[in-house]
Parts: structure tokens; C-alpha cells; sequence
């Protein structure tokens, strides 16, 4: 469609000047006019472009408009040295536009009646990555994740270290508690007898005491208060089970009670684990001397344990601890070896309740 021509009258608020009119005809060319005609000046209009130099308007004049569109905004193009114009937002189809101008010399451009006005282009990409992006991003992960996740297991395995120590800690307060109460240690008569003389050592086959070979379940029966829990193998045993050994029905642990064999007191078989699963190995003074001989490090030693080298001893050549409870666990590894020095091998990562 060829673009309409379209002639603007422009309303300007200035002072009276002496100029000169020539009002443009409908081709769009000059026509001349006395000097003294109203004393303005028009001097070109053509295509929707407009120059004037007004010297004193003193009334709003309305430019009909024809458009294309419903509505836009149209470009203002203005000298750099000039003002811009004051013009509305947008424009309706058929309206008319009052125009204030600021300056005498001021050149205004209006679009012509364009069915598609170029205000703005963009340009559009569609999103997504390449496949090199991809694979450096996944790249940099796998590298991230392989000096992040040992990271965090040897900070969950120092967490868990920390956390079996407490338990250590607290079930020795818990022991000794028991011993002040009554007198005498979290025993059943039968591991009373066969500790002979010498310390009684809690532990699993191998780890405890040779001749009554007995988990620390018998003695959590006890301190939990839940003897009546007990089967008869521990409760009587022969007459030499736990029955009445906590009269006063004092619950002495207060730990979290699991199922099976997950780390806790076991609701199952009573058995106290560490946070790895191990169960607790729990040496008591059953002799009363203020020492205790482990079954394990009696004999491979260790960090502050003393060797006994009194030849009238009963532990005469063992390595023992000044107090009455020593309490360890295999640790992380949920080993321990007597052929091994105490710290090497499978003994190192062993938890130990006493350093």
C-alpha cells in the first residue's frame, strides 16, 4: 500500500514575532504570501515530514491523522541541539495531536502512515546447551564429587568415633553409678565365680573372658532396669543368673533402643553397639584392686596401659588400667587382631574408651 499524505498543523505557545506565512498546498509545495499575512511562517511540508519555524501560535490546531495500525508509538527525531517535543504514549486511530513546542527552530519528524513501523527489532535464540558445554559441566561435577565424597565419609567416620566415645564414657559413669548403689558390679553370680580371683572382660568368643563367654547384654539387663526381659539362661541361670540384682529398680542407661543388630541397645538380644554396628567389649575390676585387665590388650598392650610386673599379681606380665571400668570396640573396620601390634593393622582404627 503506498503511504498516504498526510498534512500536520502543529500548535506553538511563543511570544508574537514579525515573520512570514506560506501555507503549503495540498501537493505538498511553497505558496507565497504577503509579509504582513499573519505575521508567521510555514516553510515546508512534505511526506509526514514537517519543518517549521513558528514564531507565535496562540491556539491548538488537530492534525488528522490516517493509520494503519491500531496503535504504536511513533519515532521522534529531533536536532541535537534541540529539546525533545512533548507527544502522548501511544495514538488512536483518527486522532488529533496536540503538539507543544519549546523552540522557534525546532525540526520535528513524524512517521507516514506505515502499516508495519520499525520501533524495534529483537532477536531471539533458542535456548539450550551444546554437547561440549554438556560434557565439561558434567566434567567438572564428576571432579568436584571425587574430592568432595571422601571428604564427607572421614568426617562421618570422626562423627561416629566422637559419638562412640560419649557412649564409652557414659556407660562407665553408668557401671560406676551401679557400683556405689550396691556395692558391687553389673554381674551375674555365675560371671562373679568365674572371674577367679581376677577382672571379668564383657566381650564376644575370643574377646572375653575364656570361661564364661558372655556379651555385655547380661550386664545391660541390669543397668536398663529390664531383668524380667531376660531369658532364662540370664535371668536364672542356675540360681546363678541376674535375678534380684537391681532391687531398687533403678534404670542407670538411658539409651536408644533398636531392633536387631543396628547400632544402639538392641530390644532384640540386649546388646549394646557401637554407632559401626560392634558391640561394646566391657572389662570390669571384679577383684576390687582398682585395675583392669583386658582380655585383648591385657595381652598385645597399648596406649596408657600399664605392664603389671609383680611376680605375687595374678596379672603379673599383663597390661593393665589404673581404674575400675575399661571399655573398647573394634571400630570402623569392625576388627581386631592379637597377631598385630595394638596400633597397626586392624587394630589401629579401634575405639578406645580410656584415650
Amino acid at each position: 500500500m503506498k503511504p498516504t499524505r498526510t498534512f500536520f498543523a502543529v500548535t506553538f505557545h511563543e511570544p508574537p514575532r514579525e515573520g512570514l506565512l506560506r501555507p503549503a498546498s495540498a501537493g505538498g509545495r511553497e505558496e507565497g504570501g504577503p509579509a504582513a499575512e499573519a505575521g508567521r511562517r510555514v516553510r515546508r511540508v512534505r511526506r509526514a515530514r514537517v519543518e517549521v519555524t513558528a514564531p507565535s501560535l496562540t491556539k491548538f490546531v488537530p492534525l488528522p491523522v490516517v493509520w494503519h495500525e491500531v496503535a504504536w508509538v511513533p519515532a521522534i527525531q529531533m536536532d541535537a541541539t534541540e529539546p525533545e517535543p512533548m507527544l502522548p504514549n501511544r495514538f488512536s486511530r483518527n486522532s488529533s495531536i496536540p503538539i507543544p513546542m519549546k523552540s522557534t527552530d525546532s525540526r520535528l519528524l513524524l512517521p507516514t502512515a506505515n502499516p508495519r513501523p520499525n520501533l524495534c527489532r529483537r532477536s531471539f535464540r533458542r535456548g539450550g546447551f551444546t554437547l561440549i558445554e554438556l560434557l565439561v559441566v558434567i566434567a567438572i561435577i564428576a571432579i568436584l564429587a571425587g574430592l568432595i565424597l571422601p571428604a564427607i565419609g572421614v568426617a562421618r567416620t570422626r562423627a561416629k568415633v566422637a559419638k562412640a566415645r560419649t557412649e564409652m564414657a557414659n556407660l562407665a559413669a553408668s557401671i560406676k553409678q551401679y557400683e556405689s548403689d550396691y556395692n558391687r558390679y553389673p554381674m551375674s553370680k555365675m560371671a562373679e565365680e568365674k572371674a577367679s580371683g581376677a577382672d571379668f572382660t564383657y566381650g564376644p568368643a575370643g574377646f572375653g573372658t575364656t570361661s564364661y563367654v558372655m556379651e555385655n547384654r547380661e550386664m545391660m539387663y541390669i543397668l536398663v532396669n529390664d531383668i524380667d526381659k531376660a531369658p532364662d539362661n540370664i535371668l536364672n541361670n542356675g540360681g546363678k543368673g541376674i535375678r534380684g540384682r537391681n532391687p531398687k529398680k533403678t534404670s542407670y542407661v538411658d539409651a536408644r533402643m533398636v531392633t536387631k543388630d543396628a547400632p544402639g541397645l538392641s530390644a532384640d538380644d540386649y546388646i549394646y553397639r557401637d554407632p559401626f554396628g560392634n558391640p561394646y567389649i566391657v572389662t570390669i575390676d571384679a577383684n576390687g584392686d582398682d585395675k583392669c585387665v583386658d582380655a585383648f590388650y591385657g595381652n598385645i598392650g597399648g596406649k596408657g596401659l600399664n605392664k603389671n610386673v609383680d611376680a605375687s599379681s595374678p596379672s603379673n606380665g599383663k597390661y593393665e588400667l589404673n581404674g575400675s571400668v575399661l571399655i573398647w570396640s573394634f571400630g570402623p573396620d569392625g576388627q581386631a587382631s592379637a597377631s598385630v601390634a595394638h596400633d597397626q593393622g586392624v587394630n589401629k582404627d579401634n575405639i578406645l574408651g580410656w584415650q
